[in-house]
């Protein structure tokens, strides 16, 4: 007799994927924990989800342009932002939830400080600037820069 497991994830993807692009990924149950800014980017979303298998949906929501934070090689990151929060098999009443990790809050905390930064002018890391720059010309919306002439207006 097969037996069927079903995984429980929370994963936080780049950009923010509509639900139906994840559930054409081949993801079930889909629901949006929270959406973040991010300059690294663009967007940031934390889903929660269920599958049937481990690994096939992570290629097509990376093929759709949504990979998961930090899954390589489609994003960079310290680490896939990914967690199976539970796992049951079918027949069994227990299952065990997990708390997702601490290090997806820090995440969206972190990347909202740098936007916080850029909105305010003082985002000054030759890093966050490529990575800004970068994104804008990805996403196409480089903006024009209004020249400043460094000095004060004369009065007549």
């Amino acid at each position: 007799q097969a037996v069927e497991i079903t995984l429980h994830w929370v994963a936080i993807f780049r950009g923010a994927p509509p639900l139906e692009t994840l559930d054409a990924c081949g993801l079930a149950n889909v629901s949006v924990k929270r959406d973040g800014r991010s300059v690294r980017y663009g967007a940031i979303r934390e889903a929660t989800f269920t599958t049937g298998h481990a690994d096939l949906w992570r290629e097509a929501a990376a093929a759709a342009g949504f990979p998961v934070v930090g899954d390589r090689p489609h994003c960079d990151g310290p680490t896939a932002c990914l967690w199976i929060r539970a796992v049951r098999v079918e027949g069994r009443k227990s299952s065990l939830l997990l708390p997702t990790p601490e290090r997806f809050a820090r995440l969206f905390e972190r990347e909202e400080a740098v936007c916080q930064r850029r909105d305010r002018g003082e985002l000054n890391s030759e890093y966050a600037l490529r990575m800004l720059a970068a994104r804008e010309a990805e996403d196409g919306e480089v903006d024009d820069v209004g020249e400043e002439d460094g000095g004060e207006e004369e009065e007549d």
